[in-house]
């Protein structure tokens, strides 16, 4: 029996997305710290600090 293409299409698309944002993610990161003069550290553990894990989990 053939897969449905439609199925198949989107797990290549799934996976084109995830392959392209993890070749990126480094290099944003990077490029976020400073360009924002390490802002973006600060205001992520202010966001941990101040969320509840129990919300998000």
């Amino acid at each position: 029996m053939a897969r449905n293409t439609t199925g198949q299409q989107a797990e290549v698309h799934d996976r084109q997305i995830r392959e392209m944002f993890a070749g990126i993610a480094g290099v944003y990161d990077r490029m976020n710290g400073l360009l924002s003069l390490g802002l973006d550290a600060r205001w992520r553990v202010h966001v941990a600090r101040a969320i509840d894990p129990a919300a998000v989990c």
